[in-house]
C-alpha cells in the first residue's frame, strides 16, 4: 500500500509540475511572437549614405518593410552610382522618383534614422 501511495503522489506531483511548465512556456512564446525583432545597428555612417543619395533636401519620403527601405527622391540623377557596393545593399530597384533598397533585417533601423534626419 505504501508503494502505491508513493507512486500515485509522484505521478500527481510530476503532472502538476508539467502543467505549470507548459503554461509558463506558452506565456513566454506568446510574448516573443508578439514582438517584432530586427537589427538596430548597421555597418555604415548614415550621414555619408544621405550625401550619396543627394543630401537630405533630395528626400521626399522614407518608409520600410522588414527587409526593404523605400525612399522617394526629388532628383534621381544625384544618386551615387557605386551605392550598392559601398553600403552592401542586397538589392536595388529604381522607378521614376522612388528607390527601393534591400538591406535585410536592419532596414527598419535605417528608415527610422532617415526619418529622424528628415524631420529635423
Amino acid at each position: 500500500m505504501n508503494k502505491f501511495v508513493y507512486n500515485f503522489l509522484n505521478i500527481i506531483t510530476l503532472g502538476i509540475f508539467s502543467l505549470c511548465l507548459k503554461n509558463k512556456a506558452k506565456k513566454v512564446s506568446n510574448k516573443i511572437n508578439q514582438e517584432l525583432t530586427y537589427e538596430k545597428k548597421y555597418d555604415f555612417n548614415i550621414e555619408n549614405f544621405v550625401k550619396d543619395l543627394g543630401g537630405i533636401e533630395n528626400f521626399l519620403e522614407v518608409s520600410s518593410t522588414l527587409s526593404t527601405v523605400k525612399i522617394s527622391l526629388n532628383d534621381m540623377t544625384k544618386i551615387d552610382s557605386n551605392l550598392k557596393q559601398k553600403y552592401k545593399i542586397n538589392g536595388l530597384s529604381k522607378t521614376k522618383n522612388t528607390l527601393f533598397l534591400v538591406f535585410g533585417n536592419n532596414s527598419i533601423a535605417i528608415a527610422n534614422d532617415l526619418n529622424k534626419m528628415l524631420s529635423k
